[in-house]
């Protein structure tokens, strides 16, 4: 799973993307493409989140995860504990479109809401991705 990052190394060679997709192709494992990490990270450091989507290899991504965050006063944090914010659907939007049919799960760590505003997110999720996985078939 790509990490949520709130610093960078000074020395940094690789971008985040590039780092994530080499240790997969290097240990040969697929990848848990948290879409709510790569927002948080793109905001917090000033990257195209888009970008990073299309620095992933296609056929390393096996899941999604969707989560929410918290605005702090100058980084997102990445909390699991909020809805799906609208940036973080809009580039999950992204991701379904460039990878395709992709388990999703939605992660919830704290402050869990009623059963059926959960599965109201895994609607809104069903309801984005099939219309691009219908008109990509």
């Amino acid at each position: 799973e790509n990490v949520s990052s709130y610093v960078s190394f000074a020395d940094s060679q690789l971008t985040e993307w590039e780092f994530l997709a080499a240790v997969a192709e290097r240990a040969d494992c697929l990848i848990l493409l948290d879409i709510n990490n790569v927002h948080v990270s793109a905001m917090n450091h000033g990257f195209s989140p888009l970008e990073y989507l299309h620095g992933i290899p296609v056929s390393r991504v096996q899941q999604f995860h969707l989560a929410g965050f918290e605005q702090g006063e100058q980084l997102i944090i990445d909390t699991h504990d909020a809805p799906v914010s609208h940036a973080v659907w809009d580039l999950y939007t992204q991701a379904v479109h460039r990878f395709g049919r992709v388990s999703t799960m939605i992660e919830r760590d704290d402050h869990f809401p009623p059963l059926a505003e959960l599965k109201a997110e895994l609607e809104h999720a069903r309801a984005l991705a099939e219309p691009l996985l219908r008109d990509a078939a």
